[in-house]
């Protein structure tokens, strides 16, 4: 059974800073042409408000209309735009969501694509694809929602680029967060308060990657004065572990399938830890057999496509007096 699709929005800020600032404007309109008024109202939208058919229709119109604007202040409002509609939890047409906005509002738009998408999530994997999987968390965000909506091409597209690696550790296993997430080893920063305000404009919102109890992303907006853990990108063997995850999420395996690739011998026997890791390569080889049996039955995938042999890979992370005195074996 696979899992749930990821809610769009697991957490919101109570109070935004906006709602404190002072307006310039009396009562500004979204349906204005200033970009500096748009950027008010939508900072000014509440919850109740939104909840409206009329102010969701008047807030898409909104989008599509700084969107089409020349010069500096039109993607400023937007940015406001995209934050209102995530914070108070609407759903724009996805046909609203493009093009890409500005950068500073990557986070939420991602956010709302995947609330605006279909239930085979076919919309989200041109954005998913134009992604930089590399520097881009994103990426990660997006291939979980695939994977839960069990998308045909993005099965295949992931049989084709997975090299699964099974990572055998000796002594204790380094301090790795869930399966196919990042180390970790976190840089605490503090939001944008030494940033001089434009009183003309409300403060620009701050979006930042969370990850859940479960290790799944999710985007989050952050208050101005928040510290909060900073998600780093994945190296190429986390992506590979994403990729390992996401087959098994399309196939109703689970999430901890993926646990097996990643396995620790921490005691110091070496000819102990020669079987243990050939006992360890016959179950990951076994259960890439079994789900690649099963991606072709859920798929109709050709037997052309079949996934690359395992690669084992031995991992010392004993103490290095321990390593001097007793190296590892050869792998033969």
């Amino acid at each position: 059974m696979r899992r749930a699709l990821l809610p769009c929005l697991l957490f919101a800020v109570a109070g935004t800073a906006q709602q404190t600032e002072p307006c310039p404007f009396a009562a500004p309109r979204l349906a204005a042409n200033a970009p500096r008024e748009v950027a008010w109202a939508a900072a000014r939208l509440t919850r109740e408000q939104c909840s409206t058919p009329e102010v969701i229709a008047e807030l898409a119109a909104a989008l599509r209309r700084m969107q089409a604007g020349d010069g500096e202040d039109p993607p400023r409002a937007v940015l406001h735009l995209l934050d209102a509609a995530f914070r108070h939890r609407v759903a724009l047409p996805m046909a609203d969501l493009r093009p890409a906005p500005p950068p500073a509002a990557h986070i939420p738009w991602l956010g709302l694509l995947v609330r605006g998408a279909t239930k085979d999530g076919r919309d989200l994997l041109e954005v998913f694809a134009s992604l930089d999987e590399a520097t881009d968390l994103g990426w990660e965000y997006l291939g979980d929602e695939l994977a839960a909506r069990g998308h045909a091409t993005f099965a295949v597209e992931l049989r084709t680029r997975t090299r699964p690696t099974l990572r055998v550790h000796a002594g204790p296993a380094p301090l790795d967060g869930p399966l196919g997430s990042a180390p970790f080893v976190f840089q605490l920063f503090v939001g944008e308060e030494d940033k001089v305000p434009d009183p003309d404009w409300p403060s620009a919102p701050d979006y930042v990657w969370d990850r859940s109890q479960l290790g799944q992303l999710v985007p989050r907006a952050k208050s101005p004065t928040e510290w909060v853990m900073q998600q780093p990108p994945l190296d190429e063997a986390g992506r590979q572990r994403v990729r390992l995850r996401w087959l098994a999420e399309l196939t109703g395996a689970g999430r901890n399938w993926g646990n097996q690739f990643n396995v620790c011998y921490p005691r110091q026997d070496l000819a102990k830890f020669v079987e243990f890791a050939a006992a360890a390569e016959v179950r990951a080889t076994a259960a890439l057999a079994e789900l690649d049996a099963q991606l072709r039955s859920d798929f109709k995938l050709p037997a052309r496509l079949a996934l690359p042999p395992l690669e084992v890979v031995w991992e010392d992370h004993r103490p290095e007096l321990v390593v001097e005195k007793f190296p590892l074996p050869a792998r033969k």
